[in-house]
């Protein structure tokens, strides 16, 4: 499936005399001086900000579906940020941590934020239920992620979807490694927790699945 790039908004870091060193990132939701409306999924669902750790994956995936202003590559996007999340270790993807662009009548995923390495500081349960559970960053298989995947309706594409992280793994240890701030000791912790997380839930995707056969799909849920 090939895809738009998605847009990224360029963070900066600037020196500040009162508070040292600080990362500035522009807002994504303005454009030429005018505010553009966006919703966290918090809203969306229907959903208290306080309950913002109240709901599944599986929420998100049905309102995508369901909901006729969104596009179905937005599936396709929601999956690929959400793994890409549980490859850096962030167990802090809440409701208000995703969110939908209104503009034109239609709804579309704003840029990521707030990826952050969560597992670092002790947080080691997913923010969100997977598959109905609670369940631990460390202790995810590769059958998690096909049901996840099914959720989305993907899991034909979910081979593919694997291998172009695979591919990009890499380059993030890289940049990581290179990355001119943070000392040695967190640029290692974080590397390793990618490949550990790697080699031991994705690499296995589609090559040691379950026998027990995927529920039906059913884009009503």
């Amino acid at each position: 499936m090939l895809l738009p790039r998605e847009p990224i908004v360029q963070p900066t870091i600037q020196h500040l005399p009162e508070l040292g060193n600080a990362l500035i990132i522009p807002r994504f939701d303005r454009k030429d001086g005018k505010r553009i409306h966006f919703e966290e999924f918090t809203s969306l669902l229907g959903m208290p900000s306080g309950l913002k750790y109240d709901a599944d994956h599986g929420d998100i995936a049905s309102f995508i579906l369901n909901t006729p202003q969104c596009a179905p590559t937005d599936l396709y996007r929601m999956l690929r940020r959400i793994l890409a999340g549980f490859l850096i270790g962030n167990t802090d993807m809440h409701l208000k941590n995703h969110a939908m662009l209104h503009e034109n009548g239609k709804l579309s995923l704003t840029p990521c934020y707030d990826q952050v390495c969560g597992i670092l500081y002790e947080y080691p349960d997913l923010a969100l239920t997977l598959d109905g559970h609670r369940r631990r960053l460390v202790d995810l298989k590769a059958r998690n992620i096909e049901l996840l995947a099914h959720e989305f309706a993907l899991q034909t594409g979910l081979t593919g979807l694997i291998a172009s992280l695979g591919k990009r793994l890499p380059r993030a240890i890289a940049a990581v490694h290179d990355a001119p701030h943070g000392d040695t000791h967190l640029k290692t912790k974080i590397i390793r927790n990618m490949e550990a997380r790697w080699k031991g839930t994705f690499s296995s995707i589609g090559k040691a699945s379950s026998k027990t056969p995927l529920p039906r799909a059913n884009a009503s849920t």
